[in-house]
């Protein structure tokens, strides 16, 4: 059974479990002996489900690491016979630094740059070891919505349900001394949560300015790339429509 189908059957289980209880206090009762023995035995099925989760999560683990392990040993182990490409060079500059790239492969790369060192505005760069995590840091400094708003990492970039619920119409009452209680229901339902890709836009690399530069040119380049993506980010997350991006506070209030 897949990941994904194990999670829902544990979704379901615990579903399960919950009816039983909201069966017994709808009708202001305990939990049977029957129904006692039901809800052992889903716990008894979730045991399993957790422990066949933990398994696939774990298989997951090691198979990216035994991926990046081959990456890097087919990497290492590239022969004379491989004819480089500007994308086989590009990665590997952006894997390895640009010092690693063999003398075709820097042709190559110099061959496709659009920013030279002479012109002042104009700069290359290429992505260190740990850019993603420094990425990351610098949007959150940058895009205030990212500070505030709540982080959630999924295995994958389909849309999500998320359950929401809104009691707001309803509050508590006063009731006389020995008086029945009544039952007033909450609301359940979901949102749809979807996916959207953000870039910084390529910067090119240029050799001539990468050996010759005398700052700090990951560094400049790192939080330029930081605060194109926070700027998008920052405004879509307060401003969005919702249609066909995301939907911001502003709309949404």
């Amino acid at each position: 059974m897949k990941l994904k189908e194990l999670r829902e059957k544990r979704a379901r289980l615990i579903g399960q479990q919950k009816s039983l209880f909201d069966k017994a206090g709808d009708e202001s009762r305990n939990l049977t002996n029957e129904e006692h023995e039901t809800f052992k035995k889903i716990e008894a099925d979730l045991v399993d489900v957790r422990n066949s989760i933990s398994a696939a999560e774990a298989l997951q683990r090691n198979l990216a690491e035994l991926n990046e392990i081959e990456l890097s040993e087919t990497t290492e182990q590239r022969t004379q016979e491989d004819e480089p490409t500007y994308e086989k060079a590009f990665w590997r500059g952006m894997q390895f630094r640009m010092q690693s790239l063999s003398p075709e492969e820097q042709s190559l790369m110099a061959q496709k740059r659009t920013q030279v060192v002479g012109t002042d505005n104009l700069g290359g760069y290429t992505v260190p070891e740990g850019f993603s995590n420094e990425l990351f840091r610098e949007m959150v400094a940058w895009g205030g919505m990212l500070e505030v708003g709540r982080n959630y990492r999924t295995n994958s970039g389909n849309p999500i349900k998320w359950p929401i619920n809104d009691d707001t119409a309803n509050k508590g009452r006063r009731i006389g001394e020995g008086a029945t209680n009544q039952k007033t229901n909450t609301p359940f339902a979901s949102k749809m949560l979807n996916a959207y890709t953000y870039s910084s836009d390529f910067i090119n690399v240029s050799m001539e300015l990468m050996q010759d530069s005398a700052f700090d040119l990951p560094s400049l380049i790192q939080e330029i790339a930081a605060e194109r993506l926070g700027r998008i980010a920052n405004e879509e997350l307060t401003t969005g429509t919702g249609t066909n991006m995301p939907e911001g506070v502003a709309t949404a209030a």
